[in-house]
């Protein structure tokens, strides 16, 4: 037995029992416990939280590890990772193969809460652990998983960082496998799928090593992902919204780890269906893409190149519009994210190393059958603008916007006007060199931008035009836009909106080798050809032209209704007041007329136009078979005349400064009326240069019998009118010449109208008329633009009827046009108390007398008359001075010949002879020279000084009491009244030849009282 005990078997036995026994219970019962502690003192000293753990095994025998229910918390208390149960089985050939080996490792229902906070750190960075500098680095140790599963896993992902209201998505359940993954350069194969939002697909397989750098290879593909949930989880990265659609990609990669990340990534197709992006916070798509498909992607690094084959686009729609502040609705798009509510300052950005810049080139952008509706809201109502189809190709497209894009676009702009570009553009700076075409397009688009600016409708019309466009930036040499080619218009038609009246039309405009420059601006044409124009002129009944009403429509309207007020006010006016009204008219424009011959001509010295400027430059304008209808409706019955079948052409149009245009155009009122226009003129600035002559010959007269029952009172019964008129303007100054000659004109029979003449409308004809029945009239006009009497109107008509209206109505300046100062005769001023007239008023009158010996029919009217509130007072002082100077005669000069001996004044005498001269003149009018008592001297006066007081009242009482005593009668007003026309009439008849049997004095004439002298009006019979 004592040998038994002593055997080492004995003893071993129980020894390996009691350690089996221990390693069990260290492994059952006390490892759990010892792993639970360590990992929970652990995480709160690394990371100052509790993990929570549930149920630990672990077999020591199969060496197998299995923890279940295991939670860390993040910092806000919420779980960060978790899994429901993790199992370990690690192998004993470990010890062999001189490596961890893991048969079997398996996760069941992980999850993973991963948190961009709104600071921009992710919750799982606080796992990291600090490197400890002190401890040198250790190599990777091996390690062999033979197979590696996860099942049941869910990935939540939370965005707080710059967003309003955060953002939060899942994936589960994902599926993760991993097959023979060893840490040396063999790796392993594994297998990754997830199902996302909206039964979105992952799948991805490859292999896998970390040694001797991390590499993977494999292939991927994602099905069905949601586009919105995509657009939710870039946030404000995607600067619009996506409301639909889902996308599907697949490819496969290679990718390296190391110092240098080497990757090569190929996708052969990206596809997009049924995208619709709007903009924030719009509730609906402003851009739909069916179908977009990117094909041939491919990203190499480190060269940092992503080359993509083609893209393609099918059936887009896109709707816009164009603000009022000049803004389009799609730059919403792509407008920046708004301002979060409480924003994180972002760290700034790292600039890029020299050659980090990525590049990517695209082969091919195709879109095919494009529909753009693009609605112009800067003018109401919005005008619609609708591109469809459209096709749009652009070759060589890359990240270097410098790099000209081959581009070519074809679509058809609302319908009807197909639309052509092709050619190449860089985007920045901007450049292209486009060829552009256009046809068919209908002018009535342009309306609604046409009302703004005149008030006419365009009935028809077609715009075509072809050319080649260039664009610029501003710090490019040269225009910003060019554009050359050519442009036309056919069928063009237009109606006055508020006469409901054609306004101007033509068959053909086309203007050839047009070229234009902006920035800087200049227009050259070659020529322009205007084929059967047509105008219709209208002069309203307010006096309103057409022309004006339908350019500015507001303007014409405040005028019109300015016209007819007036109208109405003199309407009822009574005759007293026209009559006041017209003589104040007649005074302003004596005072104007004479202030502007005194003046003598303005000089304006005209500047060269400003550096800015457009230059224009037009070769040729052809004008063929042009017709204007015009019509005054201002008279009754209504004035209607036609010019016909005006041809010819301007040549040498230009804005220069010096420049000079040909003007040659010839044409007919009526069959046998021609009309003649030719000269030179510098068409943009008229005011500036402009030599030109119109004739207008054989006119028959009776055509204007609307204006002369008007003006006259009388309508024409017979009568030819010729013109040769001629206008010179330079710098604003006028020098026109009309030349005017009317034949054998007779007035028939008194209209309703009694006209705008105050004399006789025939008298007026008697005046011009020559012993042949012509009338021949050179009428010079030189003044300058800036008078505000230059008006333009019918020329024609005008001068004509200046001429009888002038011979009807101011005869006096009829005759000044023949005898120098006859204008001025008409009216003669009278001192007050005078009957006396100027040297230059009796030269005046000379020159009417001559005047009025010529024309035998015409009498005069001299009034006789005086003013009695302006006369009598000097008459009155006058009679005074004259008995004061008697009565001083009386006491002063005696004994002498009183007639011749001078008298001295009154306050030269002493006192007392001045009261013995004011005694005597009171009681020479019948009055009594009762001097009262003066009062009282004051105490302590003088004698000498009280006697002087006593003289002075008795002075002052007696010079008062004799002008009392003055009385001028009313026939000592009578005969002044009749001296003043005596003088006038001696005046007239004096070396004049006039008969005095044609001088009539009336004292019905007109005297009156003005700036303190008093006028004579005469007047002719």
């Amino acid at each position: 037995m004592r040998a038994l005990l002593k055997s080492r078997w004995v003893w071993t036995a129980p020894i390996v029992a009691v350690l089996i026994a221990a390693y069990a219970f260290v492994g059952f019962r006390i490892a759990p416990g010892m792993v639970r502690k360590q990992a929970t003192q652990f995480v709160r000293e690394t990371y100052r939280r509790e993990l929570k753990l549930g149920e630990i095994r672990i077999n020591p025998f199969k060496l197998t590890f299995e923890a279940r229910d295991i939670v860390l918390p993040d910092r806000d208390g919420q779980p960060m990772l978790g899994l429901r149960r993790c199992f370990i089985d690690f192998e004993v050939s470990s010890l062999w193969h001189r490596a961890y080996v893991f048969r079997d490792v398996h996760i069941d229902a992980p999850y993973i809460r991963s948190v961009l906070r709104p600071d921009g750190s992710m919750n799982l960075a606080d796992l990291a652990v600090p490197d400890d500098p002190k401890k040198p680095k250790s190599a990777m140790p091996a390690v062999w998983i033979k197979a590696l599963a996860v099942s049941q896993g869910k990935i939540d992902y939370v965005d707080q960082a710059n967003r309003r209201e955060p953002f939060q998505t899942d994936f589960a359940p994902v599926e993760f496998t991993l097959q023979d993954f060893r840490t040396t350069p063999e790796g392993g194969d594994f297998h990754l799928v997830a199902t996302g939002y909206s039964g979105a697909q992952f799948d991805w397989k490859g292999r896998f090593s970390l040694a001797p750098v991390v590499s993977s290879q494999g292939e991927f593909s994602i099905e069905n992902l949601s586009a919105p949930r995509v657009a939710d989880l870039l946030g404000d990265a995607l600067p619009f919204g996506l409301s639909k659609g889902a996308l599907q990609l697949g490819g496969t990669y290679t990718v390296a780890l190391s110092n240098v990340v080497t990757l090569a990534l190929k996708i052969p197709t990206l596809a997009f269906t049924d995208l619709g992006l709007r903009a924030r916070t719009v509730d609906a798509d402003w851009v739909q893409v069916p179908d977009l498909k990117i094909e041939g992607i491919e990203v190499a690094m480190p060269a940092r190149e992503v080359s993509i084959a083609a893209v393609n686009a099918k059936g887009i729609t896109a709707t816009g519009w164009l603000n009022s502040d000049g803004t389009v609705s799609f730059q919403q798009l792509f407008a920046p994210a708004p301002t979060p509510i409480a924003p994180t300052p972002a760290a700034p950005a790292k600039p890029a190393a020299a050659g980090d810049e990525w590049k990517v080139k695209v082969a091919t952008i195709n879109v095919n059958a494009a529909a753009v509706d693009v609605e112009d809201r800067k003018i109401a109502p919005g005008t619609p603008w609708k591109f469809a189809p459209l096709d749009l190709h652009v070759k060589d497209a890359s990240l270097d916007l410098s790099k000209p894009l081959l581009v070519e676009m074809d679509t058809v702009v609302n319908d009807q006007a197909p639309l052509k570009l092709s050619g190449t553009v860089a985007l920045d700076p901007l450049l292209a060199d486009l060829d552009v075409a256009l046809e068919k397009a209908r002018m009535r688009i342009i309306q609604p931008y046409i009302l703004p600016y005149a008030d006419l409708t365009i009935s028809d019309g077609i715009l075509g035009l072809k050319g080649k466009l260039k664009m610029a930036p501003p710090e490019h040499e040269g225009p910003q836009i060019d554009f050359a080619g050519d442009v036309t218009v056919d069928g063009f038609k237009s109606t006055d909106n508020t006469l409901q009246e054609p306004f101007v039309d033509f068959r053909r405009v086309q203007v050839q080798k047009l070229h234009y420059e902006m920035s800087p601006g200049a227009v050259h044409i070659d020529r322009i050809l205007v084929r059967e124009p047509y105008a219709r002129v209208i002069i309203s009944r307010e006096q309103i032209i057409n022309i004006s009403a339908v350019l500015d429509a507001r303007t014409a309207a405040i005028d019109a209704q300015k016209k007819r007020d007036a109208a109405a006010e003199l309407a009822s006016e009574t005759k007293a007041q026209k009559r006041a009204r017209e003589k104040q008219a007649a005074v302003a424009k004596k005072a104007a007329d004479k202030a502007r011959r005194k003046a003598g001509p303005v000089v304006v010295a005209q500047a060269p136009p400003p550096a800015d400027t457009l230059p224009i430059r037009i070769r040729e304008v052809v004008i063929e078979r042009f017709r204007m209808n015009f019509s005054d409706l201002s008279v009754d019955p209504h004035f209607s005349a036609d010019i016909q079948d005006l041809n010819g052409k301007v040549t040498g149009l230009s804005s220069a400064f010096e420049s000079r245009a040909t003007v040659d155009m010839k044409g007919r009122l009526a069959e046998f009326e021609p009309v003649t226009i030719s000269g030179t003129v510098q068409p943009f600035a008229f005011d500036r240069f402009t030599d030109i002559g119109l004739k207008f010959e054989n006119i028959s007269l009776p055509v204007f019998n609307p204006y002369s029952g008007r003006v006259a009172g009388y309508s024409i019964a017979k009568g030819k009118l010729t013109t040769d008129l001629h206008y010179l303007i330079q710098d604003r100054k006028l020098d026109a010449k009309h030349h005017i000659e009317i034949d054998q004109l007779e007035w028939g029979d008194a209209t309703p109208s009694k006209g705008e003449a105050t004399l006789p409308v025939k008298f007026a004809t008697s005046l011009l008329k020559d012993r042949n029945g012509l009338i021949k009239l050179d009428i010079p006009v030189l003044g300058t633009l800036d008078d505000p009497k230059l008006r333009i109107g019918p020329i024609v008509w005008q001068i004509f009827k200046n001429l009888i209206v002038k011979a009807v109505t101011a005869p006096f300046a009829l005759f000044g046009a023949m005898f120098k100062g006859a204008e001025d005769a008409q009216f003669v001023d009278f001192a007050p108390g005078s009957a006396d007239i100027d040297a230059a008023g009796v030269e005046r009158l000379k020159s009417l007398g001559k005047g009025l010996a010529e024309r035998p029919n015409v009498s005069l009217d001299v009034p006789i008359g005086a003013a009695n509130e302006v006369d009598r007072p000097v008459l009155a002082k006058q009679l005074y001075e004259e008995q004061l100077a008697t009565a001083t005669r009386a006491v002063v000069v005696k004994g002498k010949n009183v007639a011749d001996a001078p008298v001295p004044a009154l306050d030269t005498l002493e006192p007392k002879k001045q009261i013995e001269v004011l005694t005597g003149l009171v009681k020479q009018q019948g009055a009594a020279a009762q001097i009262p008592e003066p009062p009282a001297s004051a105490e302590g006066t003088s004698r000498a000084a009280a006697k002087a007081l006593q003289d002075t009242a008795a002075i002052e009482y007696l010079q008062k009491a004799a002008h009392d005593g003055i009385v001028v009668k009313d026939a000592e007003l009578a005969a002044l009244g009749q001296a003043r026309a005596d003088s006038i009439q001696r005046a007239l008849l004096t070396d004049s030849g006039l008969e005095p049997t044609r001088v009539f004095m009336t004292r019905e004439g007109r005297v009156t009282a003005l700036d303190g002298k008093i006028r004579f009006e005469l007047g002719l019979k």
